[in-house]
């Protein structure tokens, strides 16, 4: 007589897909669509992905990829017969933010940490994948951090910096040094138009509130943001041909996103050069924002993602590092340090008006040294290393 295969059996072989995703970010977008374009087709059905949202980002929804909301009940059933669970991606494991930020923080490590930690004990494959890791200074964050991490059977991370902080936590996980997953979009159709900005004169500035970072009464932060945009007011005064993009990189509800201080940048320099400064609003269209940054000649980069993404399609650099993430990757993509620019550190407004000169003249400190295959080959060793374990990605070229 044959036996109707049990639920858990009949999901054997699913890979569930975690992350920032469905958050209004445009780097988690990008991420989660790197990693998807990579699916091998035939086993599609394969991946199932829990996002705030319930959705995926519309340059891979005609994949047939499923896509459920993030509730505790849908990830219980869906780990449950489940082969793997991968993070893929982001910087969840640290304590960068001010002390009363990184008291609600410690909420978000928790849930991540468990969750971990119970497929590894349900016995499912667990892989963190082209993560950033660190700073870990707290004691409480060591010891989330340091569970999570015991609980994975492979990790990779984007930075050294990251690579250093695994190895100090945990010793008998050894983590691969690879390169960010928004790289995997490298090869997309969006690319033919690299470099467009060459003959055009646009400068892109991704901005963000910079008080999560700062302990209450040290300083003003936000006022960088002024001092930076009188800055790039007077270069629209020298430069009759210059235009500026200001890109919303996140616009999630949980927290204080990009519009606030994009819409302030945007209101500093707009009233004194009406018709030169637009804002690029958040969507889920992860191409059309790469288009619109392929315009940009130079781009002050302040998310770690609109610096990855600006770096991919070309554009000059001046970053702004309010985490040690950005100054890893600046350090990674071959960024010389003075096309850097400290936000904490009471900027003035000649050193500012001297970066903006050499980002927008022909500096080549503003370009970033390493070839762009290198980085694409670096992130492809992500996808390598899902192989191994098991999960539904393609070698390039099968896909």
């Amino acid at each position: 007589m044959m036996t109707t295969p049990g639920w858990a059996e009949k999901r054997a072989g699913t890979w569930l897909l975690l992350g920032y995703y469905g958050g209004d970010s445009v780097g988690d977008d990008a991420m989660l669509a790197g990693l998807l374009r990579r699916c091998n087709p035939a086993q599609v059905r394969r991946l199932t992905v829990l996002s705030k949202d319930g959705s995926v980002p519309t340059a891979v929804s005609s994949l047939g990829v499923r896509a459920y909301k993030a509730t505790l009940p849908r990830l219980l059933t869906t780990l449950v017969g489940a082969e793997g669970i991968v993070q893929g991606g982001g910087t969840f494991f640290h304590d960068a933010y001010s002390d009363s930020a990184q008291r609600r923080y410690r909420w978000t490590l928790t849930k991540l940490s468990c969750i971990l930690c119970l497929a590894h004990a349900l016995g499912k494959k667990v892989a963190l994948v082209g993560v950033g890791v660190g700073p870990v200074r707290q004691r409480f964050t060591k010891l989330i951090t340091r569970l999570a991490l015991r609980s994975c059977h492979a990790i990779s991370v984007r930075d050294e910096s990251s690579l250093n902080v695994v190895g100090s936590l945990s010793r008998r996980n050894r983590a691969e040094l690879t390169f960010d997953l928004a790289a995997l979009l490298v090869d997309s159709p969006s690319q033919e138009g690299r470099c467009r900005g060459n003959v055009r004169r646009v400068l892109g500035i991704s901005a963000l509130s910079l008080s999560p970072f700062v302990d209450r009464g040290s300083c003003e932060p936000e006022s960088f943001w002024d001092t930076l945009g009188d800055s790039i007011a007077r270069r629209l005064v020298d430069d009759a041909a210059l235009r500026v993009k200001i890109f919303v990189m996140w616009a999630g509800a949980d927290g204080p996103n990009d519009i606030g201080v994009s819409r302030r940048l945007q209101e500093c320099i707009g009233e004194r050069h009406p018709g030169r400064v637009r804002l690029i609003p958040y969507t889920r269209d992860t191409i059309s924002i790469i288009d619109e940054m392929s315009d940009c000649y130079g781009f002050i980069a302040t998310r770690y993602h609109a610096a990855m993404l600006a770096y991919l399609v070309g554009c000059r650099l001046l970053l702004v590092p309010y985490h040690k993430k950005v100054s890893e990757l600046g350090d990674q993509i071959g960024l010389f340090e003075r096309a850097r620019l400290n936000p904490f550190a009471g900027s003035s407004f000649a050193e500012i008006e001297e970066k903006l000169v050499g980002l927008l003249c022909e500096d080549g400190h503003y370009v970033p040294r390493r070839p762009l295959a290198r980085a694409v080959e670096d992130s492809e060793r992500n996808l390598d290393l899902l192989r191994r374990l098991g999960a539904p990605f393609a070698p390039k070229g099968d896909v």
